[in-house]
C-alpha cells in the first residue's frame, strides 16, 4: 500500500473514533459480559426476546437495550440482596425467604422495564392497545392472542384502537 493511501485510511479512521465516554459502547460490552455469566445469561436472553419484536432487525439496539434494562435491575437487587444476607445471616430461614423473593422481584423489574418501553412506542404511533374479555387479573406480559382487530396486513393509523380477545 502507498504512503498516501495509508495516511488516508489513517484519517478516515481517526475520524470515525469516539474520544469521548460513549454509554452506547459501554453496554455494548455489559451486554457481552452478561451472556457469558450463566445466572445472569438466562435475564438477558428473556429481555432479548422481549426486546426483539420491539427493535426488528436492529441487533444494535436489542443488545444496547438488554444491557441498559439489566444494568438498571441489577443496580437495585445486588445492593439489597447484599443488605438481606447482612441483617439476616443469622437465620437461614428468612435469609432463604427474602432472597427468593428478590428472585421474584427481578422478574417483575424486567417485566416492567420493558412493558415501560412497548407503551412508549405505543404512545409515540398513537395507538391504544384495548384488550377484550378482561373478567380477571391478567398478566399482559403472558398474553396469548387468538385474534386481532385490525387482522394481519390491515393498515392501522394514527389514534387507531388495537383490540385484542384472549
Amino acid at each position: 500500500m502507498q504512503s498516501s493511501q495509508y495516511k488516508q485510511l489513517q484519517q478516515l479512521r481517526r475520524g470515525t473514533e469516539k474520544s469521548a465516554f460513549s454509554a452506547d459502547i459501554i453496554y455494548q460490552k455489559l451486554y457481552l459480559t452478561y451472556i457469558k455469566i450463566p445466572f445472569i445469561k438466562r435475564y438477558a436472553l428473556k429481555i432479548r426476546r422481549r426486546l426483539e419484536i420491539i427493535n426488528i432487525d436492529d441487533e444494535y439496539n436489542t443488545r444496547k437495550g438488554t444491557a441498559k434494562i439489566l444494568t438498571r435491575t441489577l443496580a437495585i437487587v445486588v445492593p439489597v440482596m447484599i443488605l438481606t444476607i447482612m441483617i439476616s445471616s443469622k437465620n437461614f430461614l428468612l435469609m432463604f425467604i427474602l432472597l427468593l423473593f428478590e428472585l421474584f422481584m427481578i422478574d417483575t423489574l424486567i417485566d416492567g422495564s420493558v412493558d415501560k418501553i412497548d407503551n412508549k412506542i405505543l404512545k409515540e404511533q398513537g395507538l391504544e392497545m384495548v384488550i377484550n374479555n378482561e373478567t380477571e387479573e391478567i398478566d399482559k406480559t403472558q398474553l396469548t392472542v387468538k385474534s386481532q382487530v385490525p387482522q394481519t396486513g390491515i393498515k392501522i393509523y394514527k389514534g387507531n384502537k388495537v383490540y385484542i380477545d384472549y
